[in-house]
C-alpha cells in the first residue's frame, strides 16, 4: 500500500491528508450525510407530529432515504479514496519507469 500525502494550508501550518486519515474521513462521511438528512428533509416531519394527537408515518421515500443515504456515501466515498490510491501507484510506477530509463533514449 503506497502511503500518498496531501498537503493541505490551514492557518496553523499545512496539515497532511495520508491515506488513513481518509479512510476515516470515508466511514464518518455517512453519519453526517444522515444527520443532514434527517435535520433537513425530515425537519417538517417532526413538527407536524408534535400535538396532532396520532402518529403520521414516514412515506415510502422518506423510508428509502434513511436507508439509502449511509451506504450510498460510503460506497462513494469509498470508491473515491480506492481511486486516489490507484492514482497514486501510478504516479508512482511512472517516476520509478522515468527514473530508470536515461533521459534521451
Amino acid at each position: 500500500m503506497i502511503t500518498g500525502r496531501l498537503r493541505v494550508l490551514r492557518p496553523g501550518g499545512p496539515l497532511v491528508l495520508t491515506s488513513e486519515l481518509l479512510g476515516v474521513a470515508v466511514m464518518l462521511l455517512p453519519v453526517a450525510a444522515l444527520s443532514l438528512v434527517i435535520d433537513s428533509a425530515l425537519a417538517g416531519w417532526a413538527t407536524s407530529t408534535m400535538h396532532m394527537g396520532h402518529v403520521v408515518p414516514l412515506v415510502p421515500a422518506h423510508w428509502a432515504m434513511l436507508v439509502l443515504v449511509a451506504p450510498v456515501t460510503f460506497l462513494a466515498g469509498a470508491l473515491l479514496v480506492r481511486r486516489r490510491e490507484e492514482t497514486l501507484r501510478m504516479v508512482a510506477l511512472v517516476r520509478d519507469a522515468d527514473r530508470e530509463q536515461p533521459m534521451g533514449r
